[in-house]
This record gives structure tokens, C-alpha cells and sequence, in this order.
């Protein structure tokens, strides 16, 4: 037997539709990758790759982590080289520069 069900529509202006997700729910769970760097000293040898992540739950922050893709594909050992209160956020970028430069491991 086909079973209806009556579900009522409501219509309302945009902007105003109540929604039991918020935004922020969605975004503090979510990493930014911004800035991607290989370390050309490194390349055939470790191939380290660095990255800058932005973290909500962290207020914001942004860290610089890396990780060793000479390894086995299957580890996923990840450096994090931006440790505590320190933070690489900064506003250089909007001048065409970034919040961090690796050489050299």
C-alpha cells in the first residue's frame, strides 16, 4: 500500500528560513588549506611538502604543518610546526607574500 504523507510548506522571505544547522556549526569543523610550499632542496631527496591550515575551532589560527611524501603513500605522519599560542596569520598576504617560506628542510 502506498502510504502519503502530508507535509506542510510554509513559505518565508529570504534570509529569515529557520534552520536547525548554523553556519558556524558547519565551518568550526572544517580546515582551510591556504598556502602549499615543496621544499625544492628536498625534492628527490624527502620530498617534504608544507601547508598552512586555517583552523576555526582554534579561534582562527593558522598553523604550518608538513609531512614526508618519500614516505610509505600509506603513512600519514603529519608534522605540525607551529606549536601553542604561536600563530602565522598575518597580512602580508594582501601584498603578494605569505605567512610562511621553508629552504632546506
Amino acid at each position: 500500500p502506498d502510504v502519503m504523507l502530508s507535509v506542510k510548506v510554509t513559505a518565508a522571505p529570504y534570509g529569515s528560513w529557520h534552520s536547525p544547522v548554523a553556519a558556524t556549526d558547519v565551518a568550526k569543523e572544517t580546515i582551510r588549506l591556504d598556502v602549499v610550499r615543496v621544499d625544492a632542496a628536498t625534492l628527490g631527496k624527502d620530498g617534504l611538502v608544507y601547508w598552512s591550515e586555517l583552523r576555526p575551532w582554534e579561534a582562527g589560527s593558522i598553523r604550518v604543518c608538513s609531512t614526508d611524501t618519500a614516505k610509505n603513500e600509506n603513512d600519514s605522519d603529519t608534522t605540525q610546526w607551529t606549536k601553542g599560542d604561536y600563530n602565522v596569520r598575518t597580512s602580508v598576504h594582501e601584498y603578494g607574500g605569505a605567512g610562511f617560506f621553508v629552504h632546506a628542510g
